[in-house]
């Protein structure tokens, strides 16, 4: 009667697991289902944003057909090649171009600036530039009055130091150029380097002086750079050829939106 008891208690034992096994096994397949279908809304949702973006910025293609000279033919060849890789970020059409290429335009900076000197002379065709390579912020002041002395500060600066500021960001030399410029525009660059701490913290001073200054801007190299991993060398500061490029369409892209802000078109 015991022996009988026992495999009765033993069966009913094995029903109820198979049981409790099929019940968890439903639940884990309903729940497996709403997963699937969560993340197909995602994706259709993404889908969505992704073609809204997309159709709000078209880029064209630049038409040389009616440009003549080597040299703006392989500029602007340039410019439409950064234009599709970029994007809105660096955008610049042939009109704007042309439209803005004489402006008269200075800079003062150090070796990132010094190793886009090609670049930025066949976007700025009256340029004015003083770049030095290790060259440290607080020159920048001495360096600004020389160029204001011999009358060669245009009505555009381009400041590009903080790489080589032993301190960080010496806000005092920013003030000076700022004061210097009279409420003519002041471009200022973010700056790429290899210590995140240093880069995020002299980044950070850049952008709070620029958003506390009328008329200064700020010209985000260091996002434009993060963009490929072929326009910084290995070394984590300079830019190679590509990023030369880069950095002086961006620079000749803000010069375009500063102008047309003002109504100069």
């Amino acid at each position: 009667m015991i022996i009988k008891l026992k495999k009765l208690i033993k069966k009913i034992l094995n029903t109820a697991f198979v049981f409790l096994l099929l019940v968890v096994c439903f639940s884990c397949s309903k729940n497996d289902e709403v997963a699937i279908n969560e993340s197909n809304e995602v994706t259709e949702n993404s889908e969505t944003t992704l073609t809204e973006t997309e159709a709000s910025f078209v880029i064209e293609s630049i038409d040389l057909s009616d440009v003549s000279g080597d040299q703006y033919r392989n500029t602007l060849t340039k410019v439409d090649e950064l234009n599709h890789r970029i994007g809105e970020d660096i955008y610049v059409t042939k009109e704007d171009y042309f439209k803005y290429k004489d402006m008269k335009v200075s800079i003062i900076g150090d070796s990132i600036s010094d190793l886009s000197k090609t670049y930025l002379n066949r976007f700025f065709k009256n340029l004015t530039q003083d770049s030095v390579s290790g060259r440290e912020m607080e020159v920048g002041i001495e360096a600004f009055d020389a160029m204001k002395e011999i009358d060669r500060v245009g009505d555009i600066m381009i400041l590009s130091l903080g790489n080589n500021a032993m301190k960080g960001i010496d806000v005092e030399v920013l003030e000076h150029v700022y004061q210097g410029m009279e409420g003519r525009p002041l471009i200022i660059p973010t700056i790429v380097m290899p210590y995140k701490g240093q880069e995020r913290n002299r980044n950070r001073d850049l952008i709070n002086f620029v958003n506390t200054h009328d008329n200064c801007y700020i010209a985000d190299w260091n996002k434009i750079a993060r963009m490929s991993d072929t326009f910084i060398t290995e070394d984590g500061v300079h830019p190679t050829g590509d990023g030369s490029a880069a950095y002086a369409q961006l620079l000749f892209k803000k010069v375009v939106e500063i102008m047309e802000s003002k109504g100069i078109k």
